[in-house]
Formats: structure tokens, C-alpha cells, sequence
């Protein structure tokens, strides 16, 4: 299937992700759940079923399978972004002061906007999670784009021995299903 992506040229693939997110300020990941994944911009698609038992997950009561290590990108490089910023010219302003630039996909009527993510990435066979970095995003076709030198710092902080801020719930989508379904059984057997 064609991307969702207005004016990308990719195809969809099904494929198992690891979903990280930051519902209400906490950080949690979920793995194995199930996408439809762009092979040319790596945009995410969830089915209707699968929205509902992520929401079922990030909301729910359930408890995590174990936890895995949180690093914070802002306290890891707290002078990164204001650095950046002077070197370009732009003093001490905020990102959001900049002028915006257009979408680099043709044709395409969107502006790239900053915001930070929570970011995921296998490390020695372990999955790590940095909370807090910044990328753009085009405001219409949600197209991404990270700065070099933002990639080779995140390389820098995992490849590192600086200890981990913290640990994040890890859940696995198979979870929300069962408890889904334990829920769906009590409430037919009343």
C-alpha cells in the first residue's frame, strides 16, 4: 500500500515496532507492536484496533514487564541548542522565533516545526531510551528530520559509561491484549 504521506513515494510494510511515548509528563515503551511502516520516510501507521489497545496500555492499570534505562538528551547537552543558535546568528532566541522552512518533500505545502521526542535504540542488545530530542517535523505530513550533529551526540551519550537518569515501564503490546480481553470476559460473565 502507497504511503499515507502526501507526496512520498514509498510503499507501506506491516512490521513490529517499539513504541515510545510521553503520555501525562512519563515516559513508558511498549514493544511489539504492530505497524504499517513507510520503506522510503519510515512514516508509522496503527490500525484502528491497534490505537485502541495502545490507549488501553498508556492508560491502563497494567504492570510493566521490566524497565529499561532513560537518558535525558536537555541535561545531557544543556548547551547544545543555545550554542547552535549563536553560531547561526540568532543569539539567544527561541527556536520557535525562527522563520520556518518548507517541507523538503516537492510540491509540498508544509513547514517544518522543532519539538522534542522520546527516542529509542538497541545498545549491546539492549534497548535504551533518551527522552528530549529535538527534531523537526513537518506540520502537515509529519515528515522528520534530525540534525547531524544531533545523531552524532546521541551516539556519543550511548556509546559513553555516563549512567542512565533514570528507568522507563517496558511493556509489550501481547499485554494489552490479554488484559483487554480478561476485562471483555468479566463484564459479559455480570
Amino acid at each position: 500500500m502507497k504511503c499515507y504521506k502526501q507526496n512520498c513515494p514509498g510503499s507501506e510494510h506491516n512490521e513490529l515496532i517499539t513504541y515510545a511515548v510521553r503520555p501525562g509528563g512519563r515516559v513508558m515503551v511498549i514493544n511489539h507492536v504492530p505497524a504499517m511502516v513507510c520503506d522510503f520516510c519510515g512514516a508509522t501507521a496503527f490500525s484502528y484496533e491497534t490505537s485502541l489497545q495502545l490507549e488501553h496500555i498508556r492508560y491502563g492499570e497494567l504492570e510493566p514487564l521490566g524497565s529499561v534505562p532513560l537518558y535525558d538528551y536537555a541535561q545531557a547537552f544543556p548547551e547544545r541548542l543555545r550554542e547552535k543558535l549563536v553560531a547561526n546568528g540568532y543569539g539567544t532566541v527561541n527556536m520557535t522565533e525562527l522563520p520556518p522552512f518548507k517541507c523538503r518533500l516537492p510540491g509540498h505545502p508544509g513547514v517544518y516545526q522543532q519539538e522534542t521526542i522520546v527516542y529509542q535504540r538497541c545498545r549491546n542488545g539492549q534497548l535504551v531510551v533518551v527522552d528530549h530530542v529535538p527534531r523537526l517535523v513537518c506540520n502537515i505530513c509529519t515528515d522528520t528530520l534530525y540534525e547531524e550533529q544531533t545523531l552524532r551526540q546521541l551516539d556519543k551519550l550511548l556509546e559513553s559509561d555516563i549512567a542512565p537518569s533514570g528507568a522507563v515501564p517496558l511493556y509489550d503490546f501481547a499485554q494489552g491484549a490479554e488484559a483487554q480481553s480478561d476485562k471483555e470476559l468479566a463484564t459479559v460473565g455480570k
